[in-house]
């Protein structure tokens, strides 16, 4: 029954942080990957917008939990910090540079936090809340190796700066890559959504639990495609005539 509400605690999250992110991580992987002497400015500028957006979504969220939600709240907030915590998470930086090697720290980072609190503190299914709270705290913990990677080895950091015509422009820019990450996201856990309303929480989480691995498999096309996309994105902007042979090849 816990991992059922833990399920279905993400899967709200990954809707969350769907709308927060709009397309800017992969439009920030693209350009940096074409202008990477600009990096600096694309990050401040992604970042200091999904900071915002993030905080906007957790407050939206606690309002509607407060509210309309009468049991496991605080999983449900927990989980909703998720908006704020992966949007510090600067692996679409490294991934533009590709230096994919640093994404394999922040990833082991993230993945040992959240195993060493899971393995210490998280008991019986009444710990249910630590361990939505320790999963969103996660990539929180794995995004400060990478931010100090970034500033060490390239001068990138975090210099809020944002204005509403920057943001509109970020948007507008980055819709084109909002619609298949919404598209995404609802192929891969729709399927959750209507069992979450049809079945007990335990019937959810027997089924999640052998889904979540298929997904993980499916995951291995994912990180391909992103260890080629910044070079695609070089190769069309170099060479836009012999782009598609390229393409085909690849």
């Amino acid at each position: 029954s816990a991992y059922g509400i833990f399920s279905i605690a993400q899967m709200v999250a990954f809707y969350i942080w769907t709308v927060v992110d709009f397309g800017t991580g992969m439009y920030g992987t693209k350009h940096i990957a074409i202008k990477r002497g600009m990096a600096h400015e694309i990050y401040t500028t992604i970042q200091s917008y999904r900071l915002i957006s993030g905080i906007i979504a957790v407050v939206l969220a606690t309002w509607y939990v407060m509210l309309f939600v009468n049991n496991n709240t605080l999983v449900y907030l927990y989980a909703a910090l998720y908006a704020i915590t992966y949007g510090l998470y600067s692996d679409w930086v490294f991934r533009g540079l590709e230096e994919f090697k640093w994404l394999a720290l922040g990833s082991l980072t993230s993945s040992c936090f959240f195993l060493i609190g899971v393995l210490f503190f998280v008991e019986t299914d009444n710990d249910l809340q630590k361990a939505v709270l320790f999963w969103s705290m996660s990539f929180l913990i794995g995004a400060i190796p990478l931010y100090f990677i970034l500033l060490k080895k390239h001068g990138i950091f975090f210099n809020a700066k944002v204005s509403v015509s920057s943001c509109f422009k970020l948007l507008s820019e980055s819709y084109h890559f909002a619609v298949p990450a919404f598209l995404s996201v609802i192929n891969s856990y729709f399927v959750i959504t209507l069992l979450a309303y049809m079945l007990t929480s335990a019937e959810v989480g027997i089924f999640t639990a052998p889904y979540r691995i298929l997904l993980s498999i499916l995951g291995g096309v994912y990180i391909i495609s992103m260890t080629i996309y910044p070079f695609l994105s070089r190769e069309y902007v170099r060479d836009e005539v012999n782009f598609p042979k390229i393409s085909i090849i690849i």
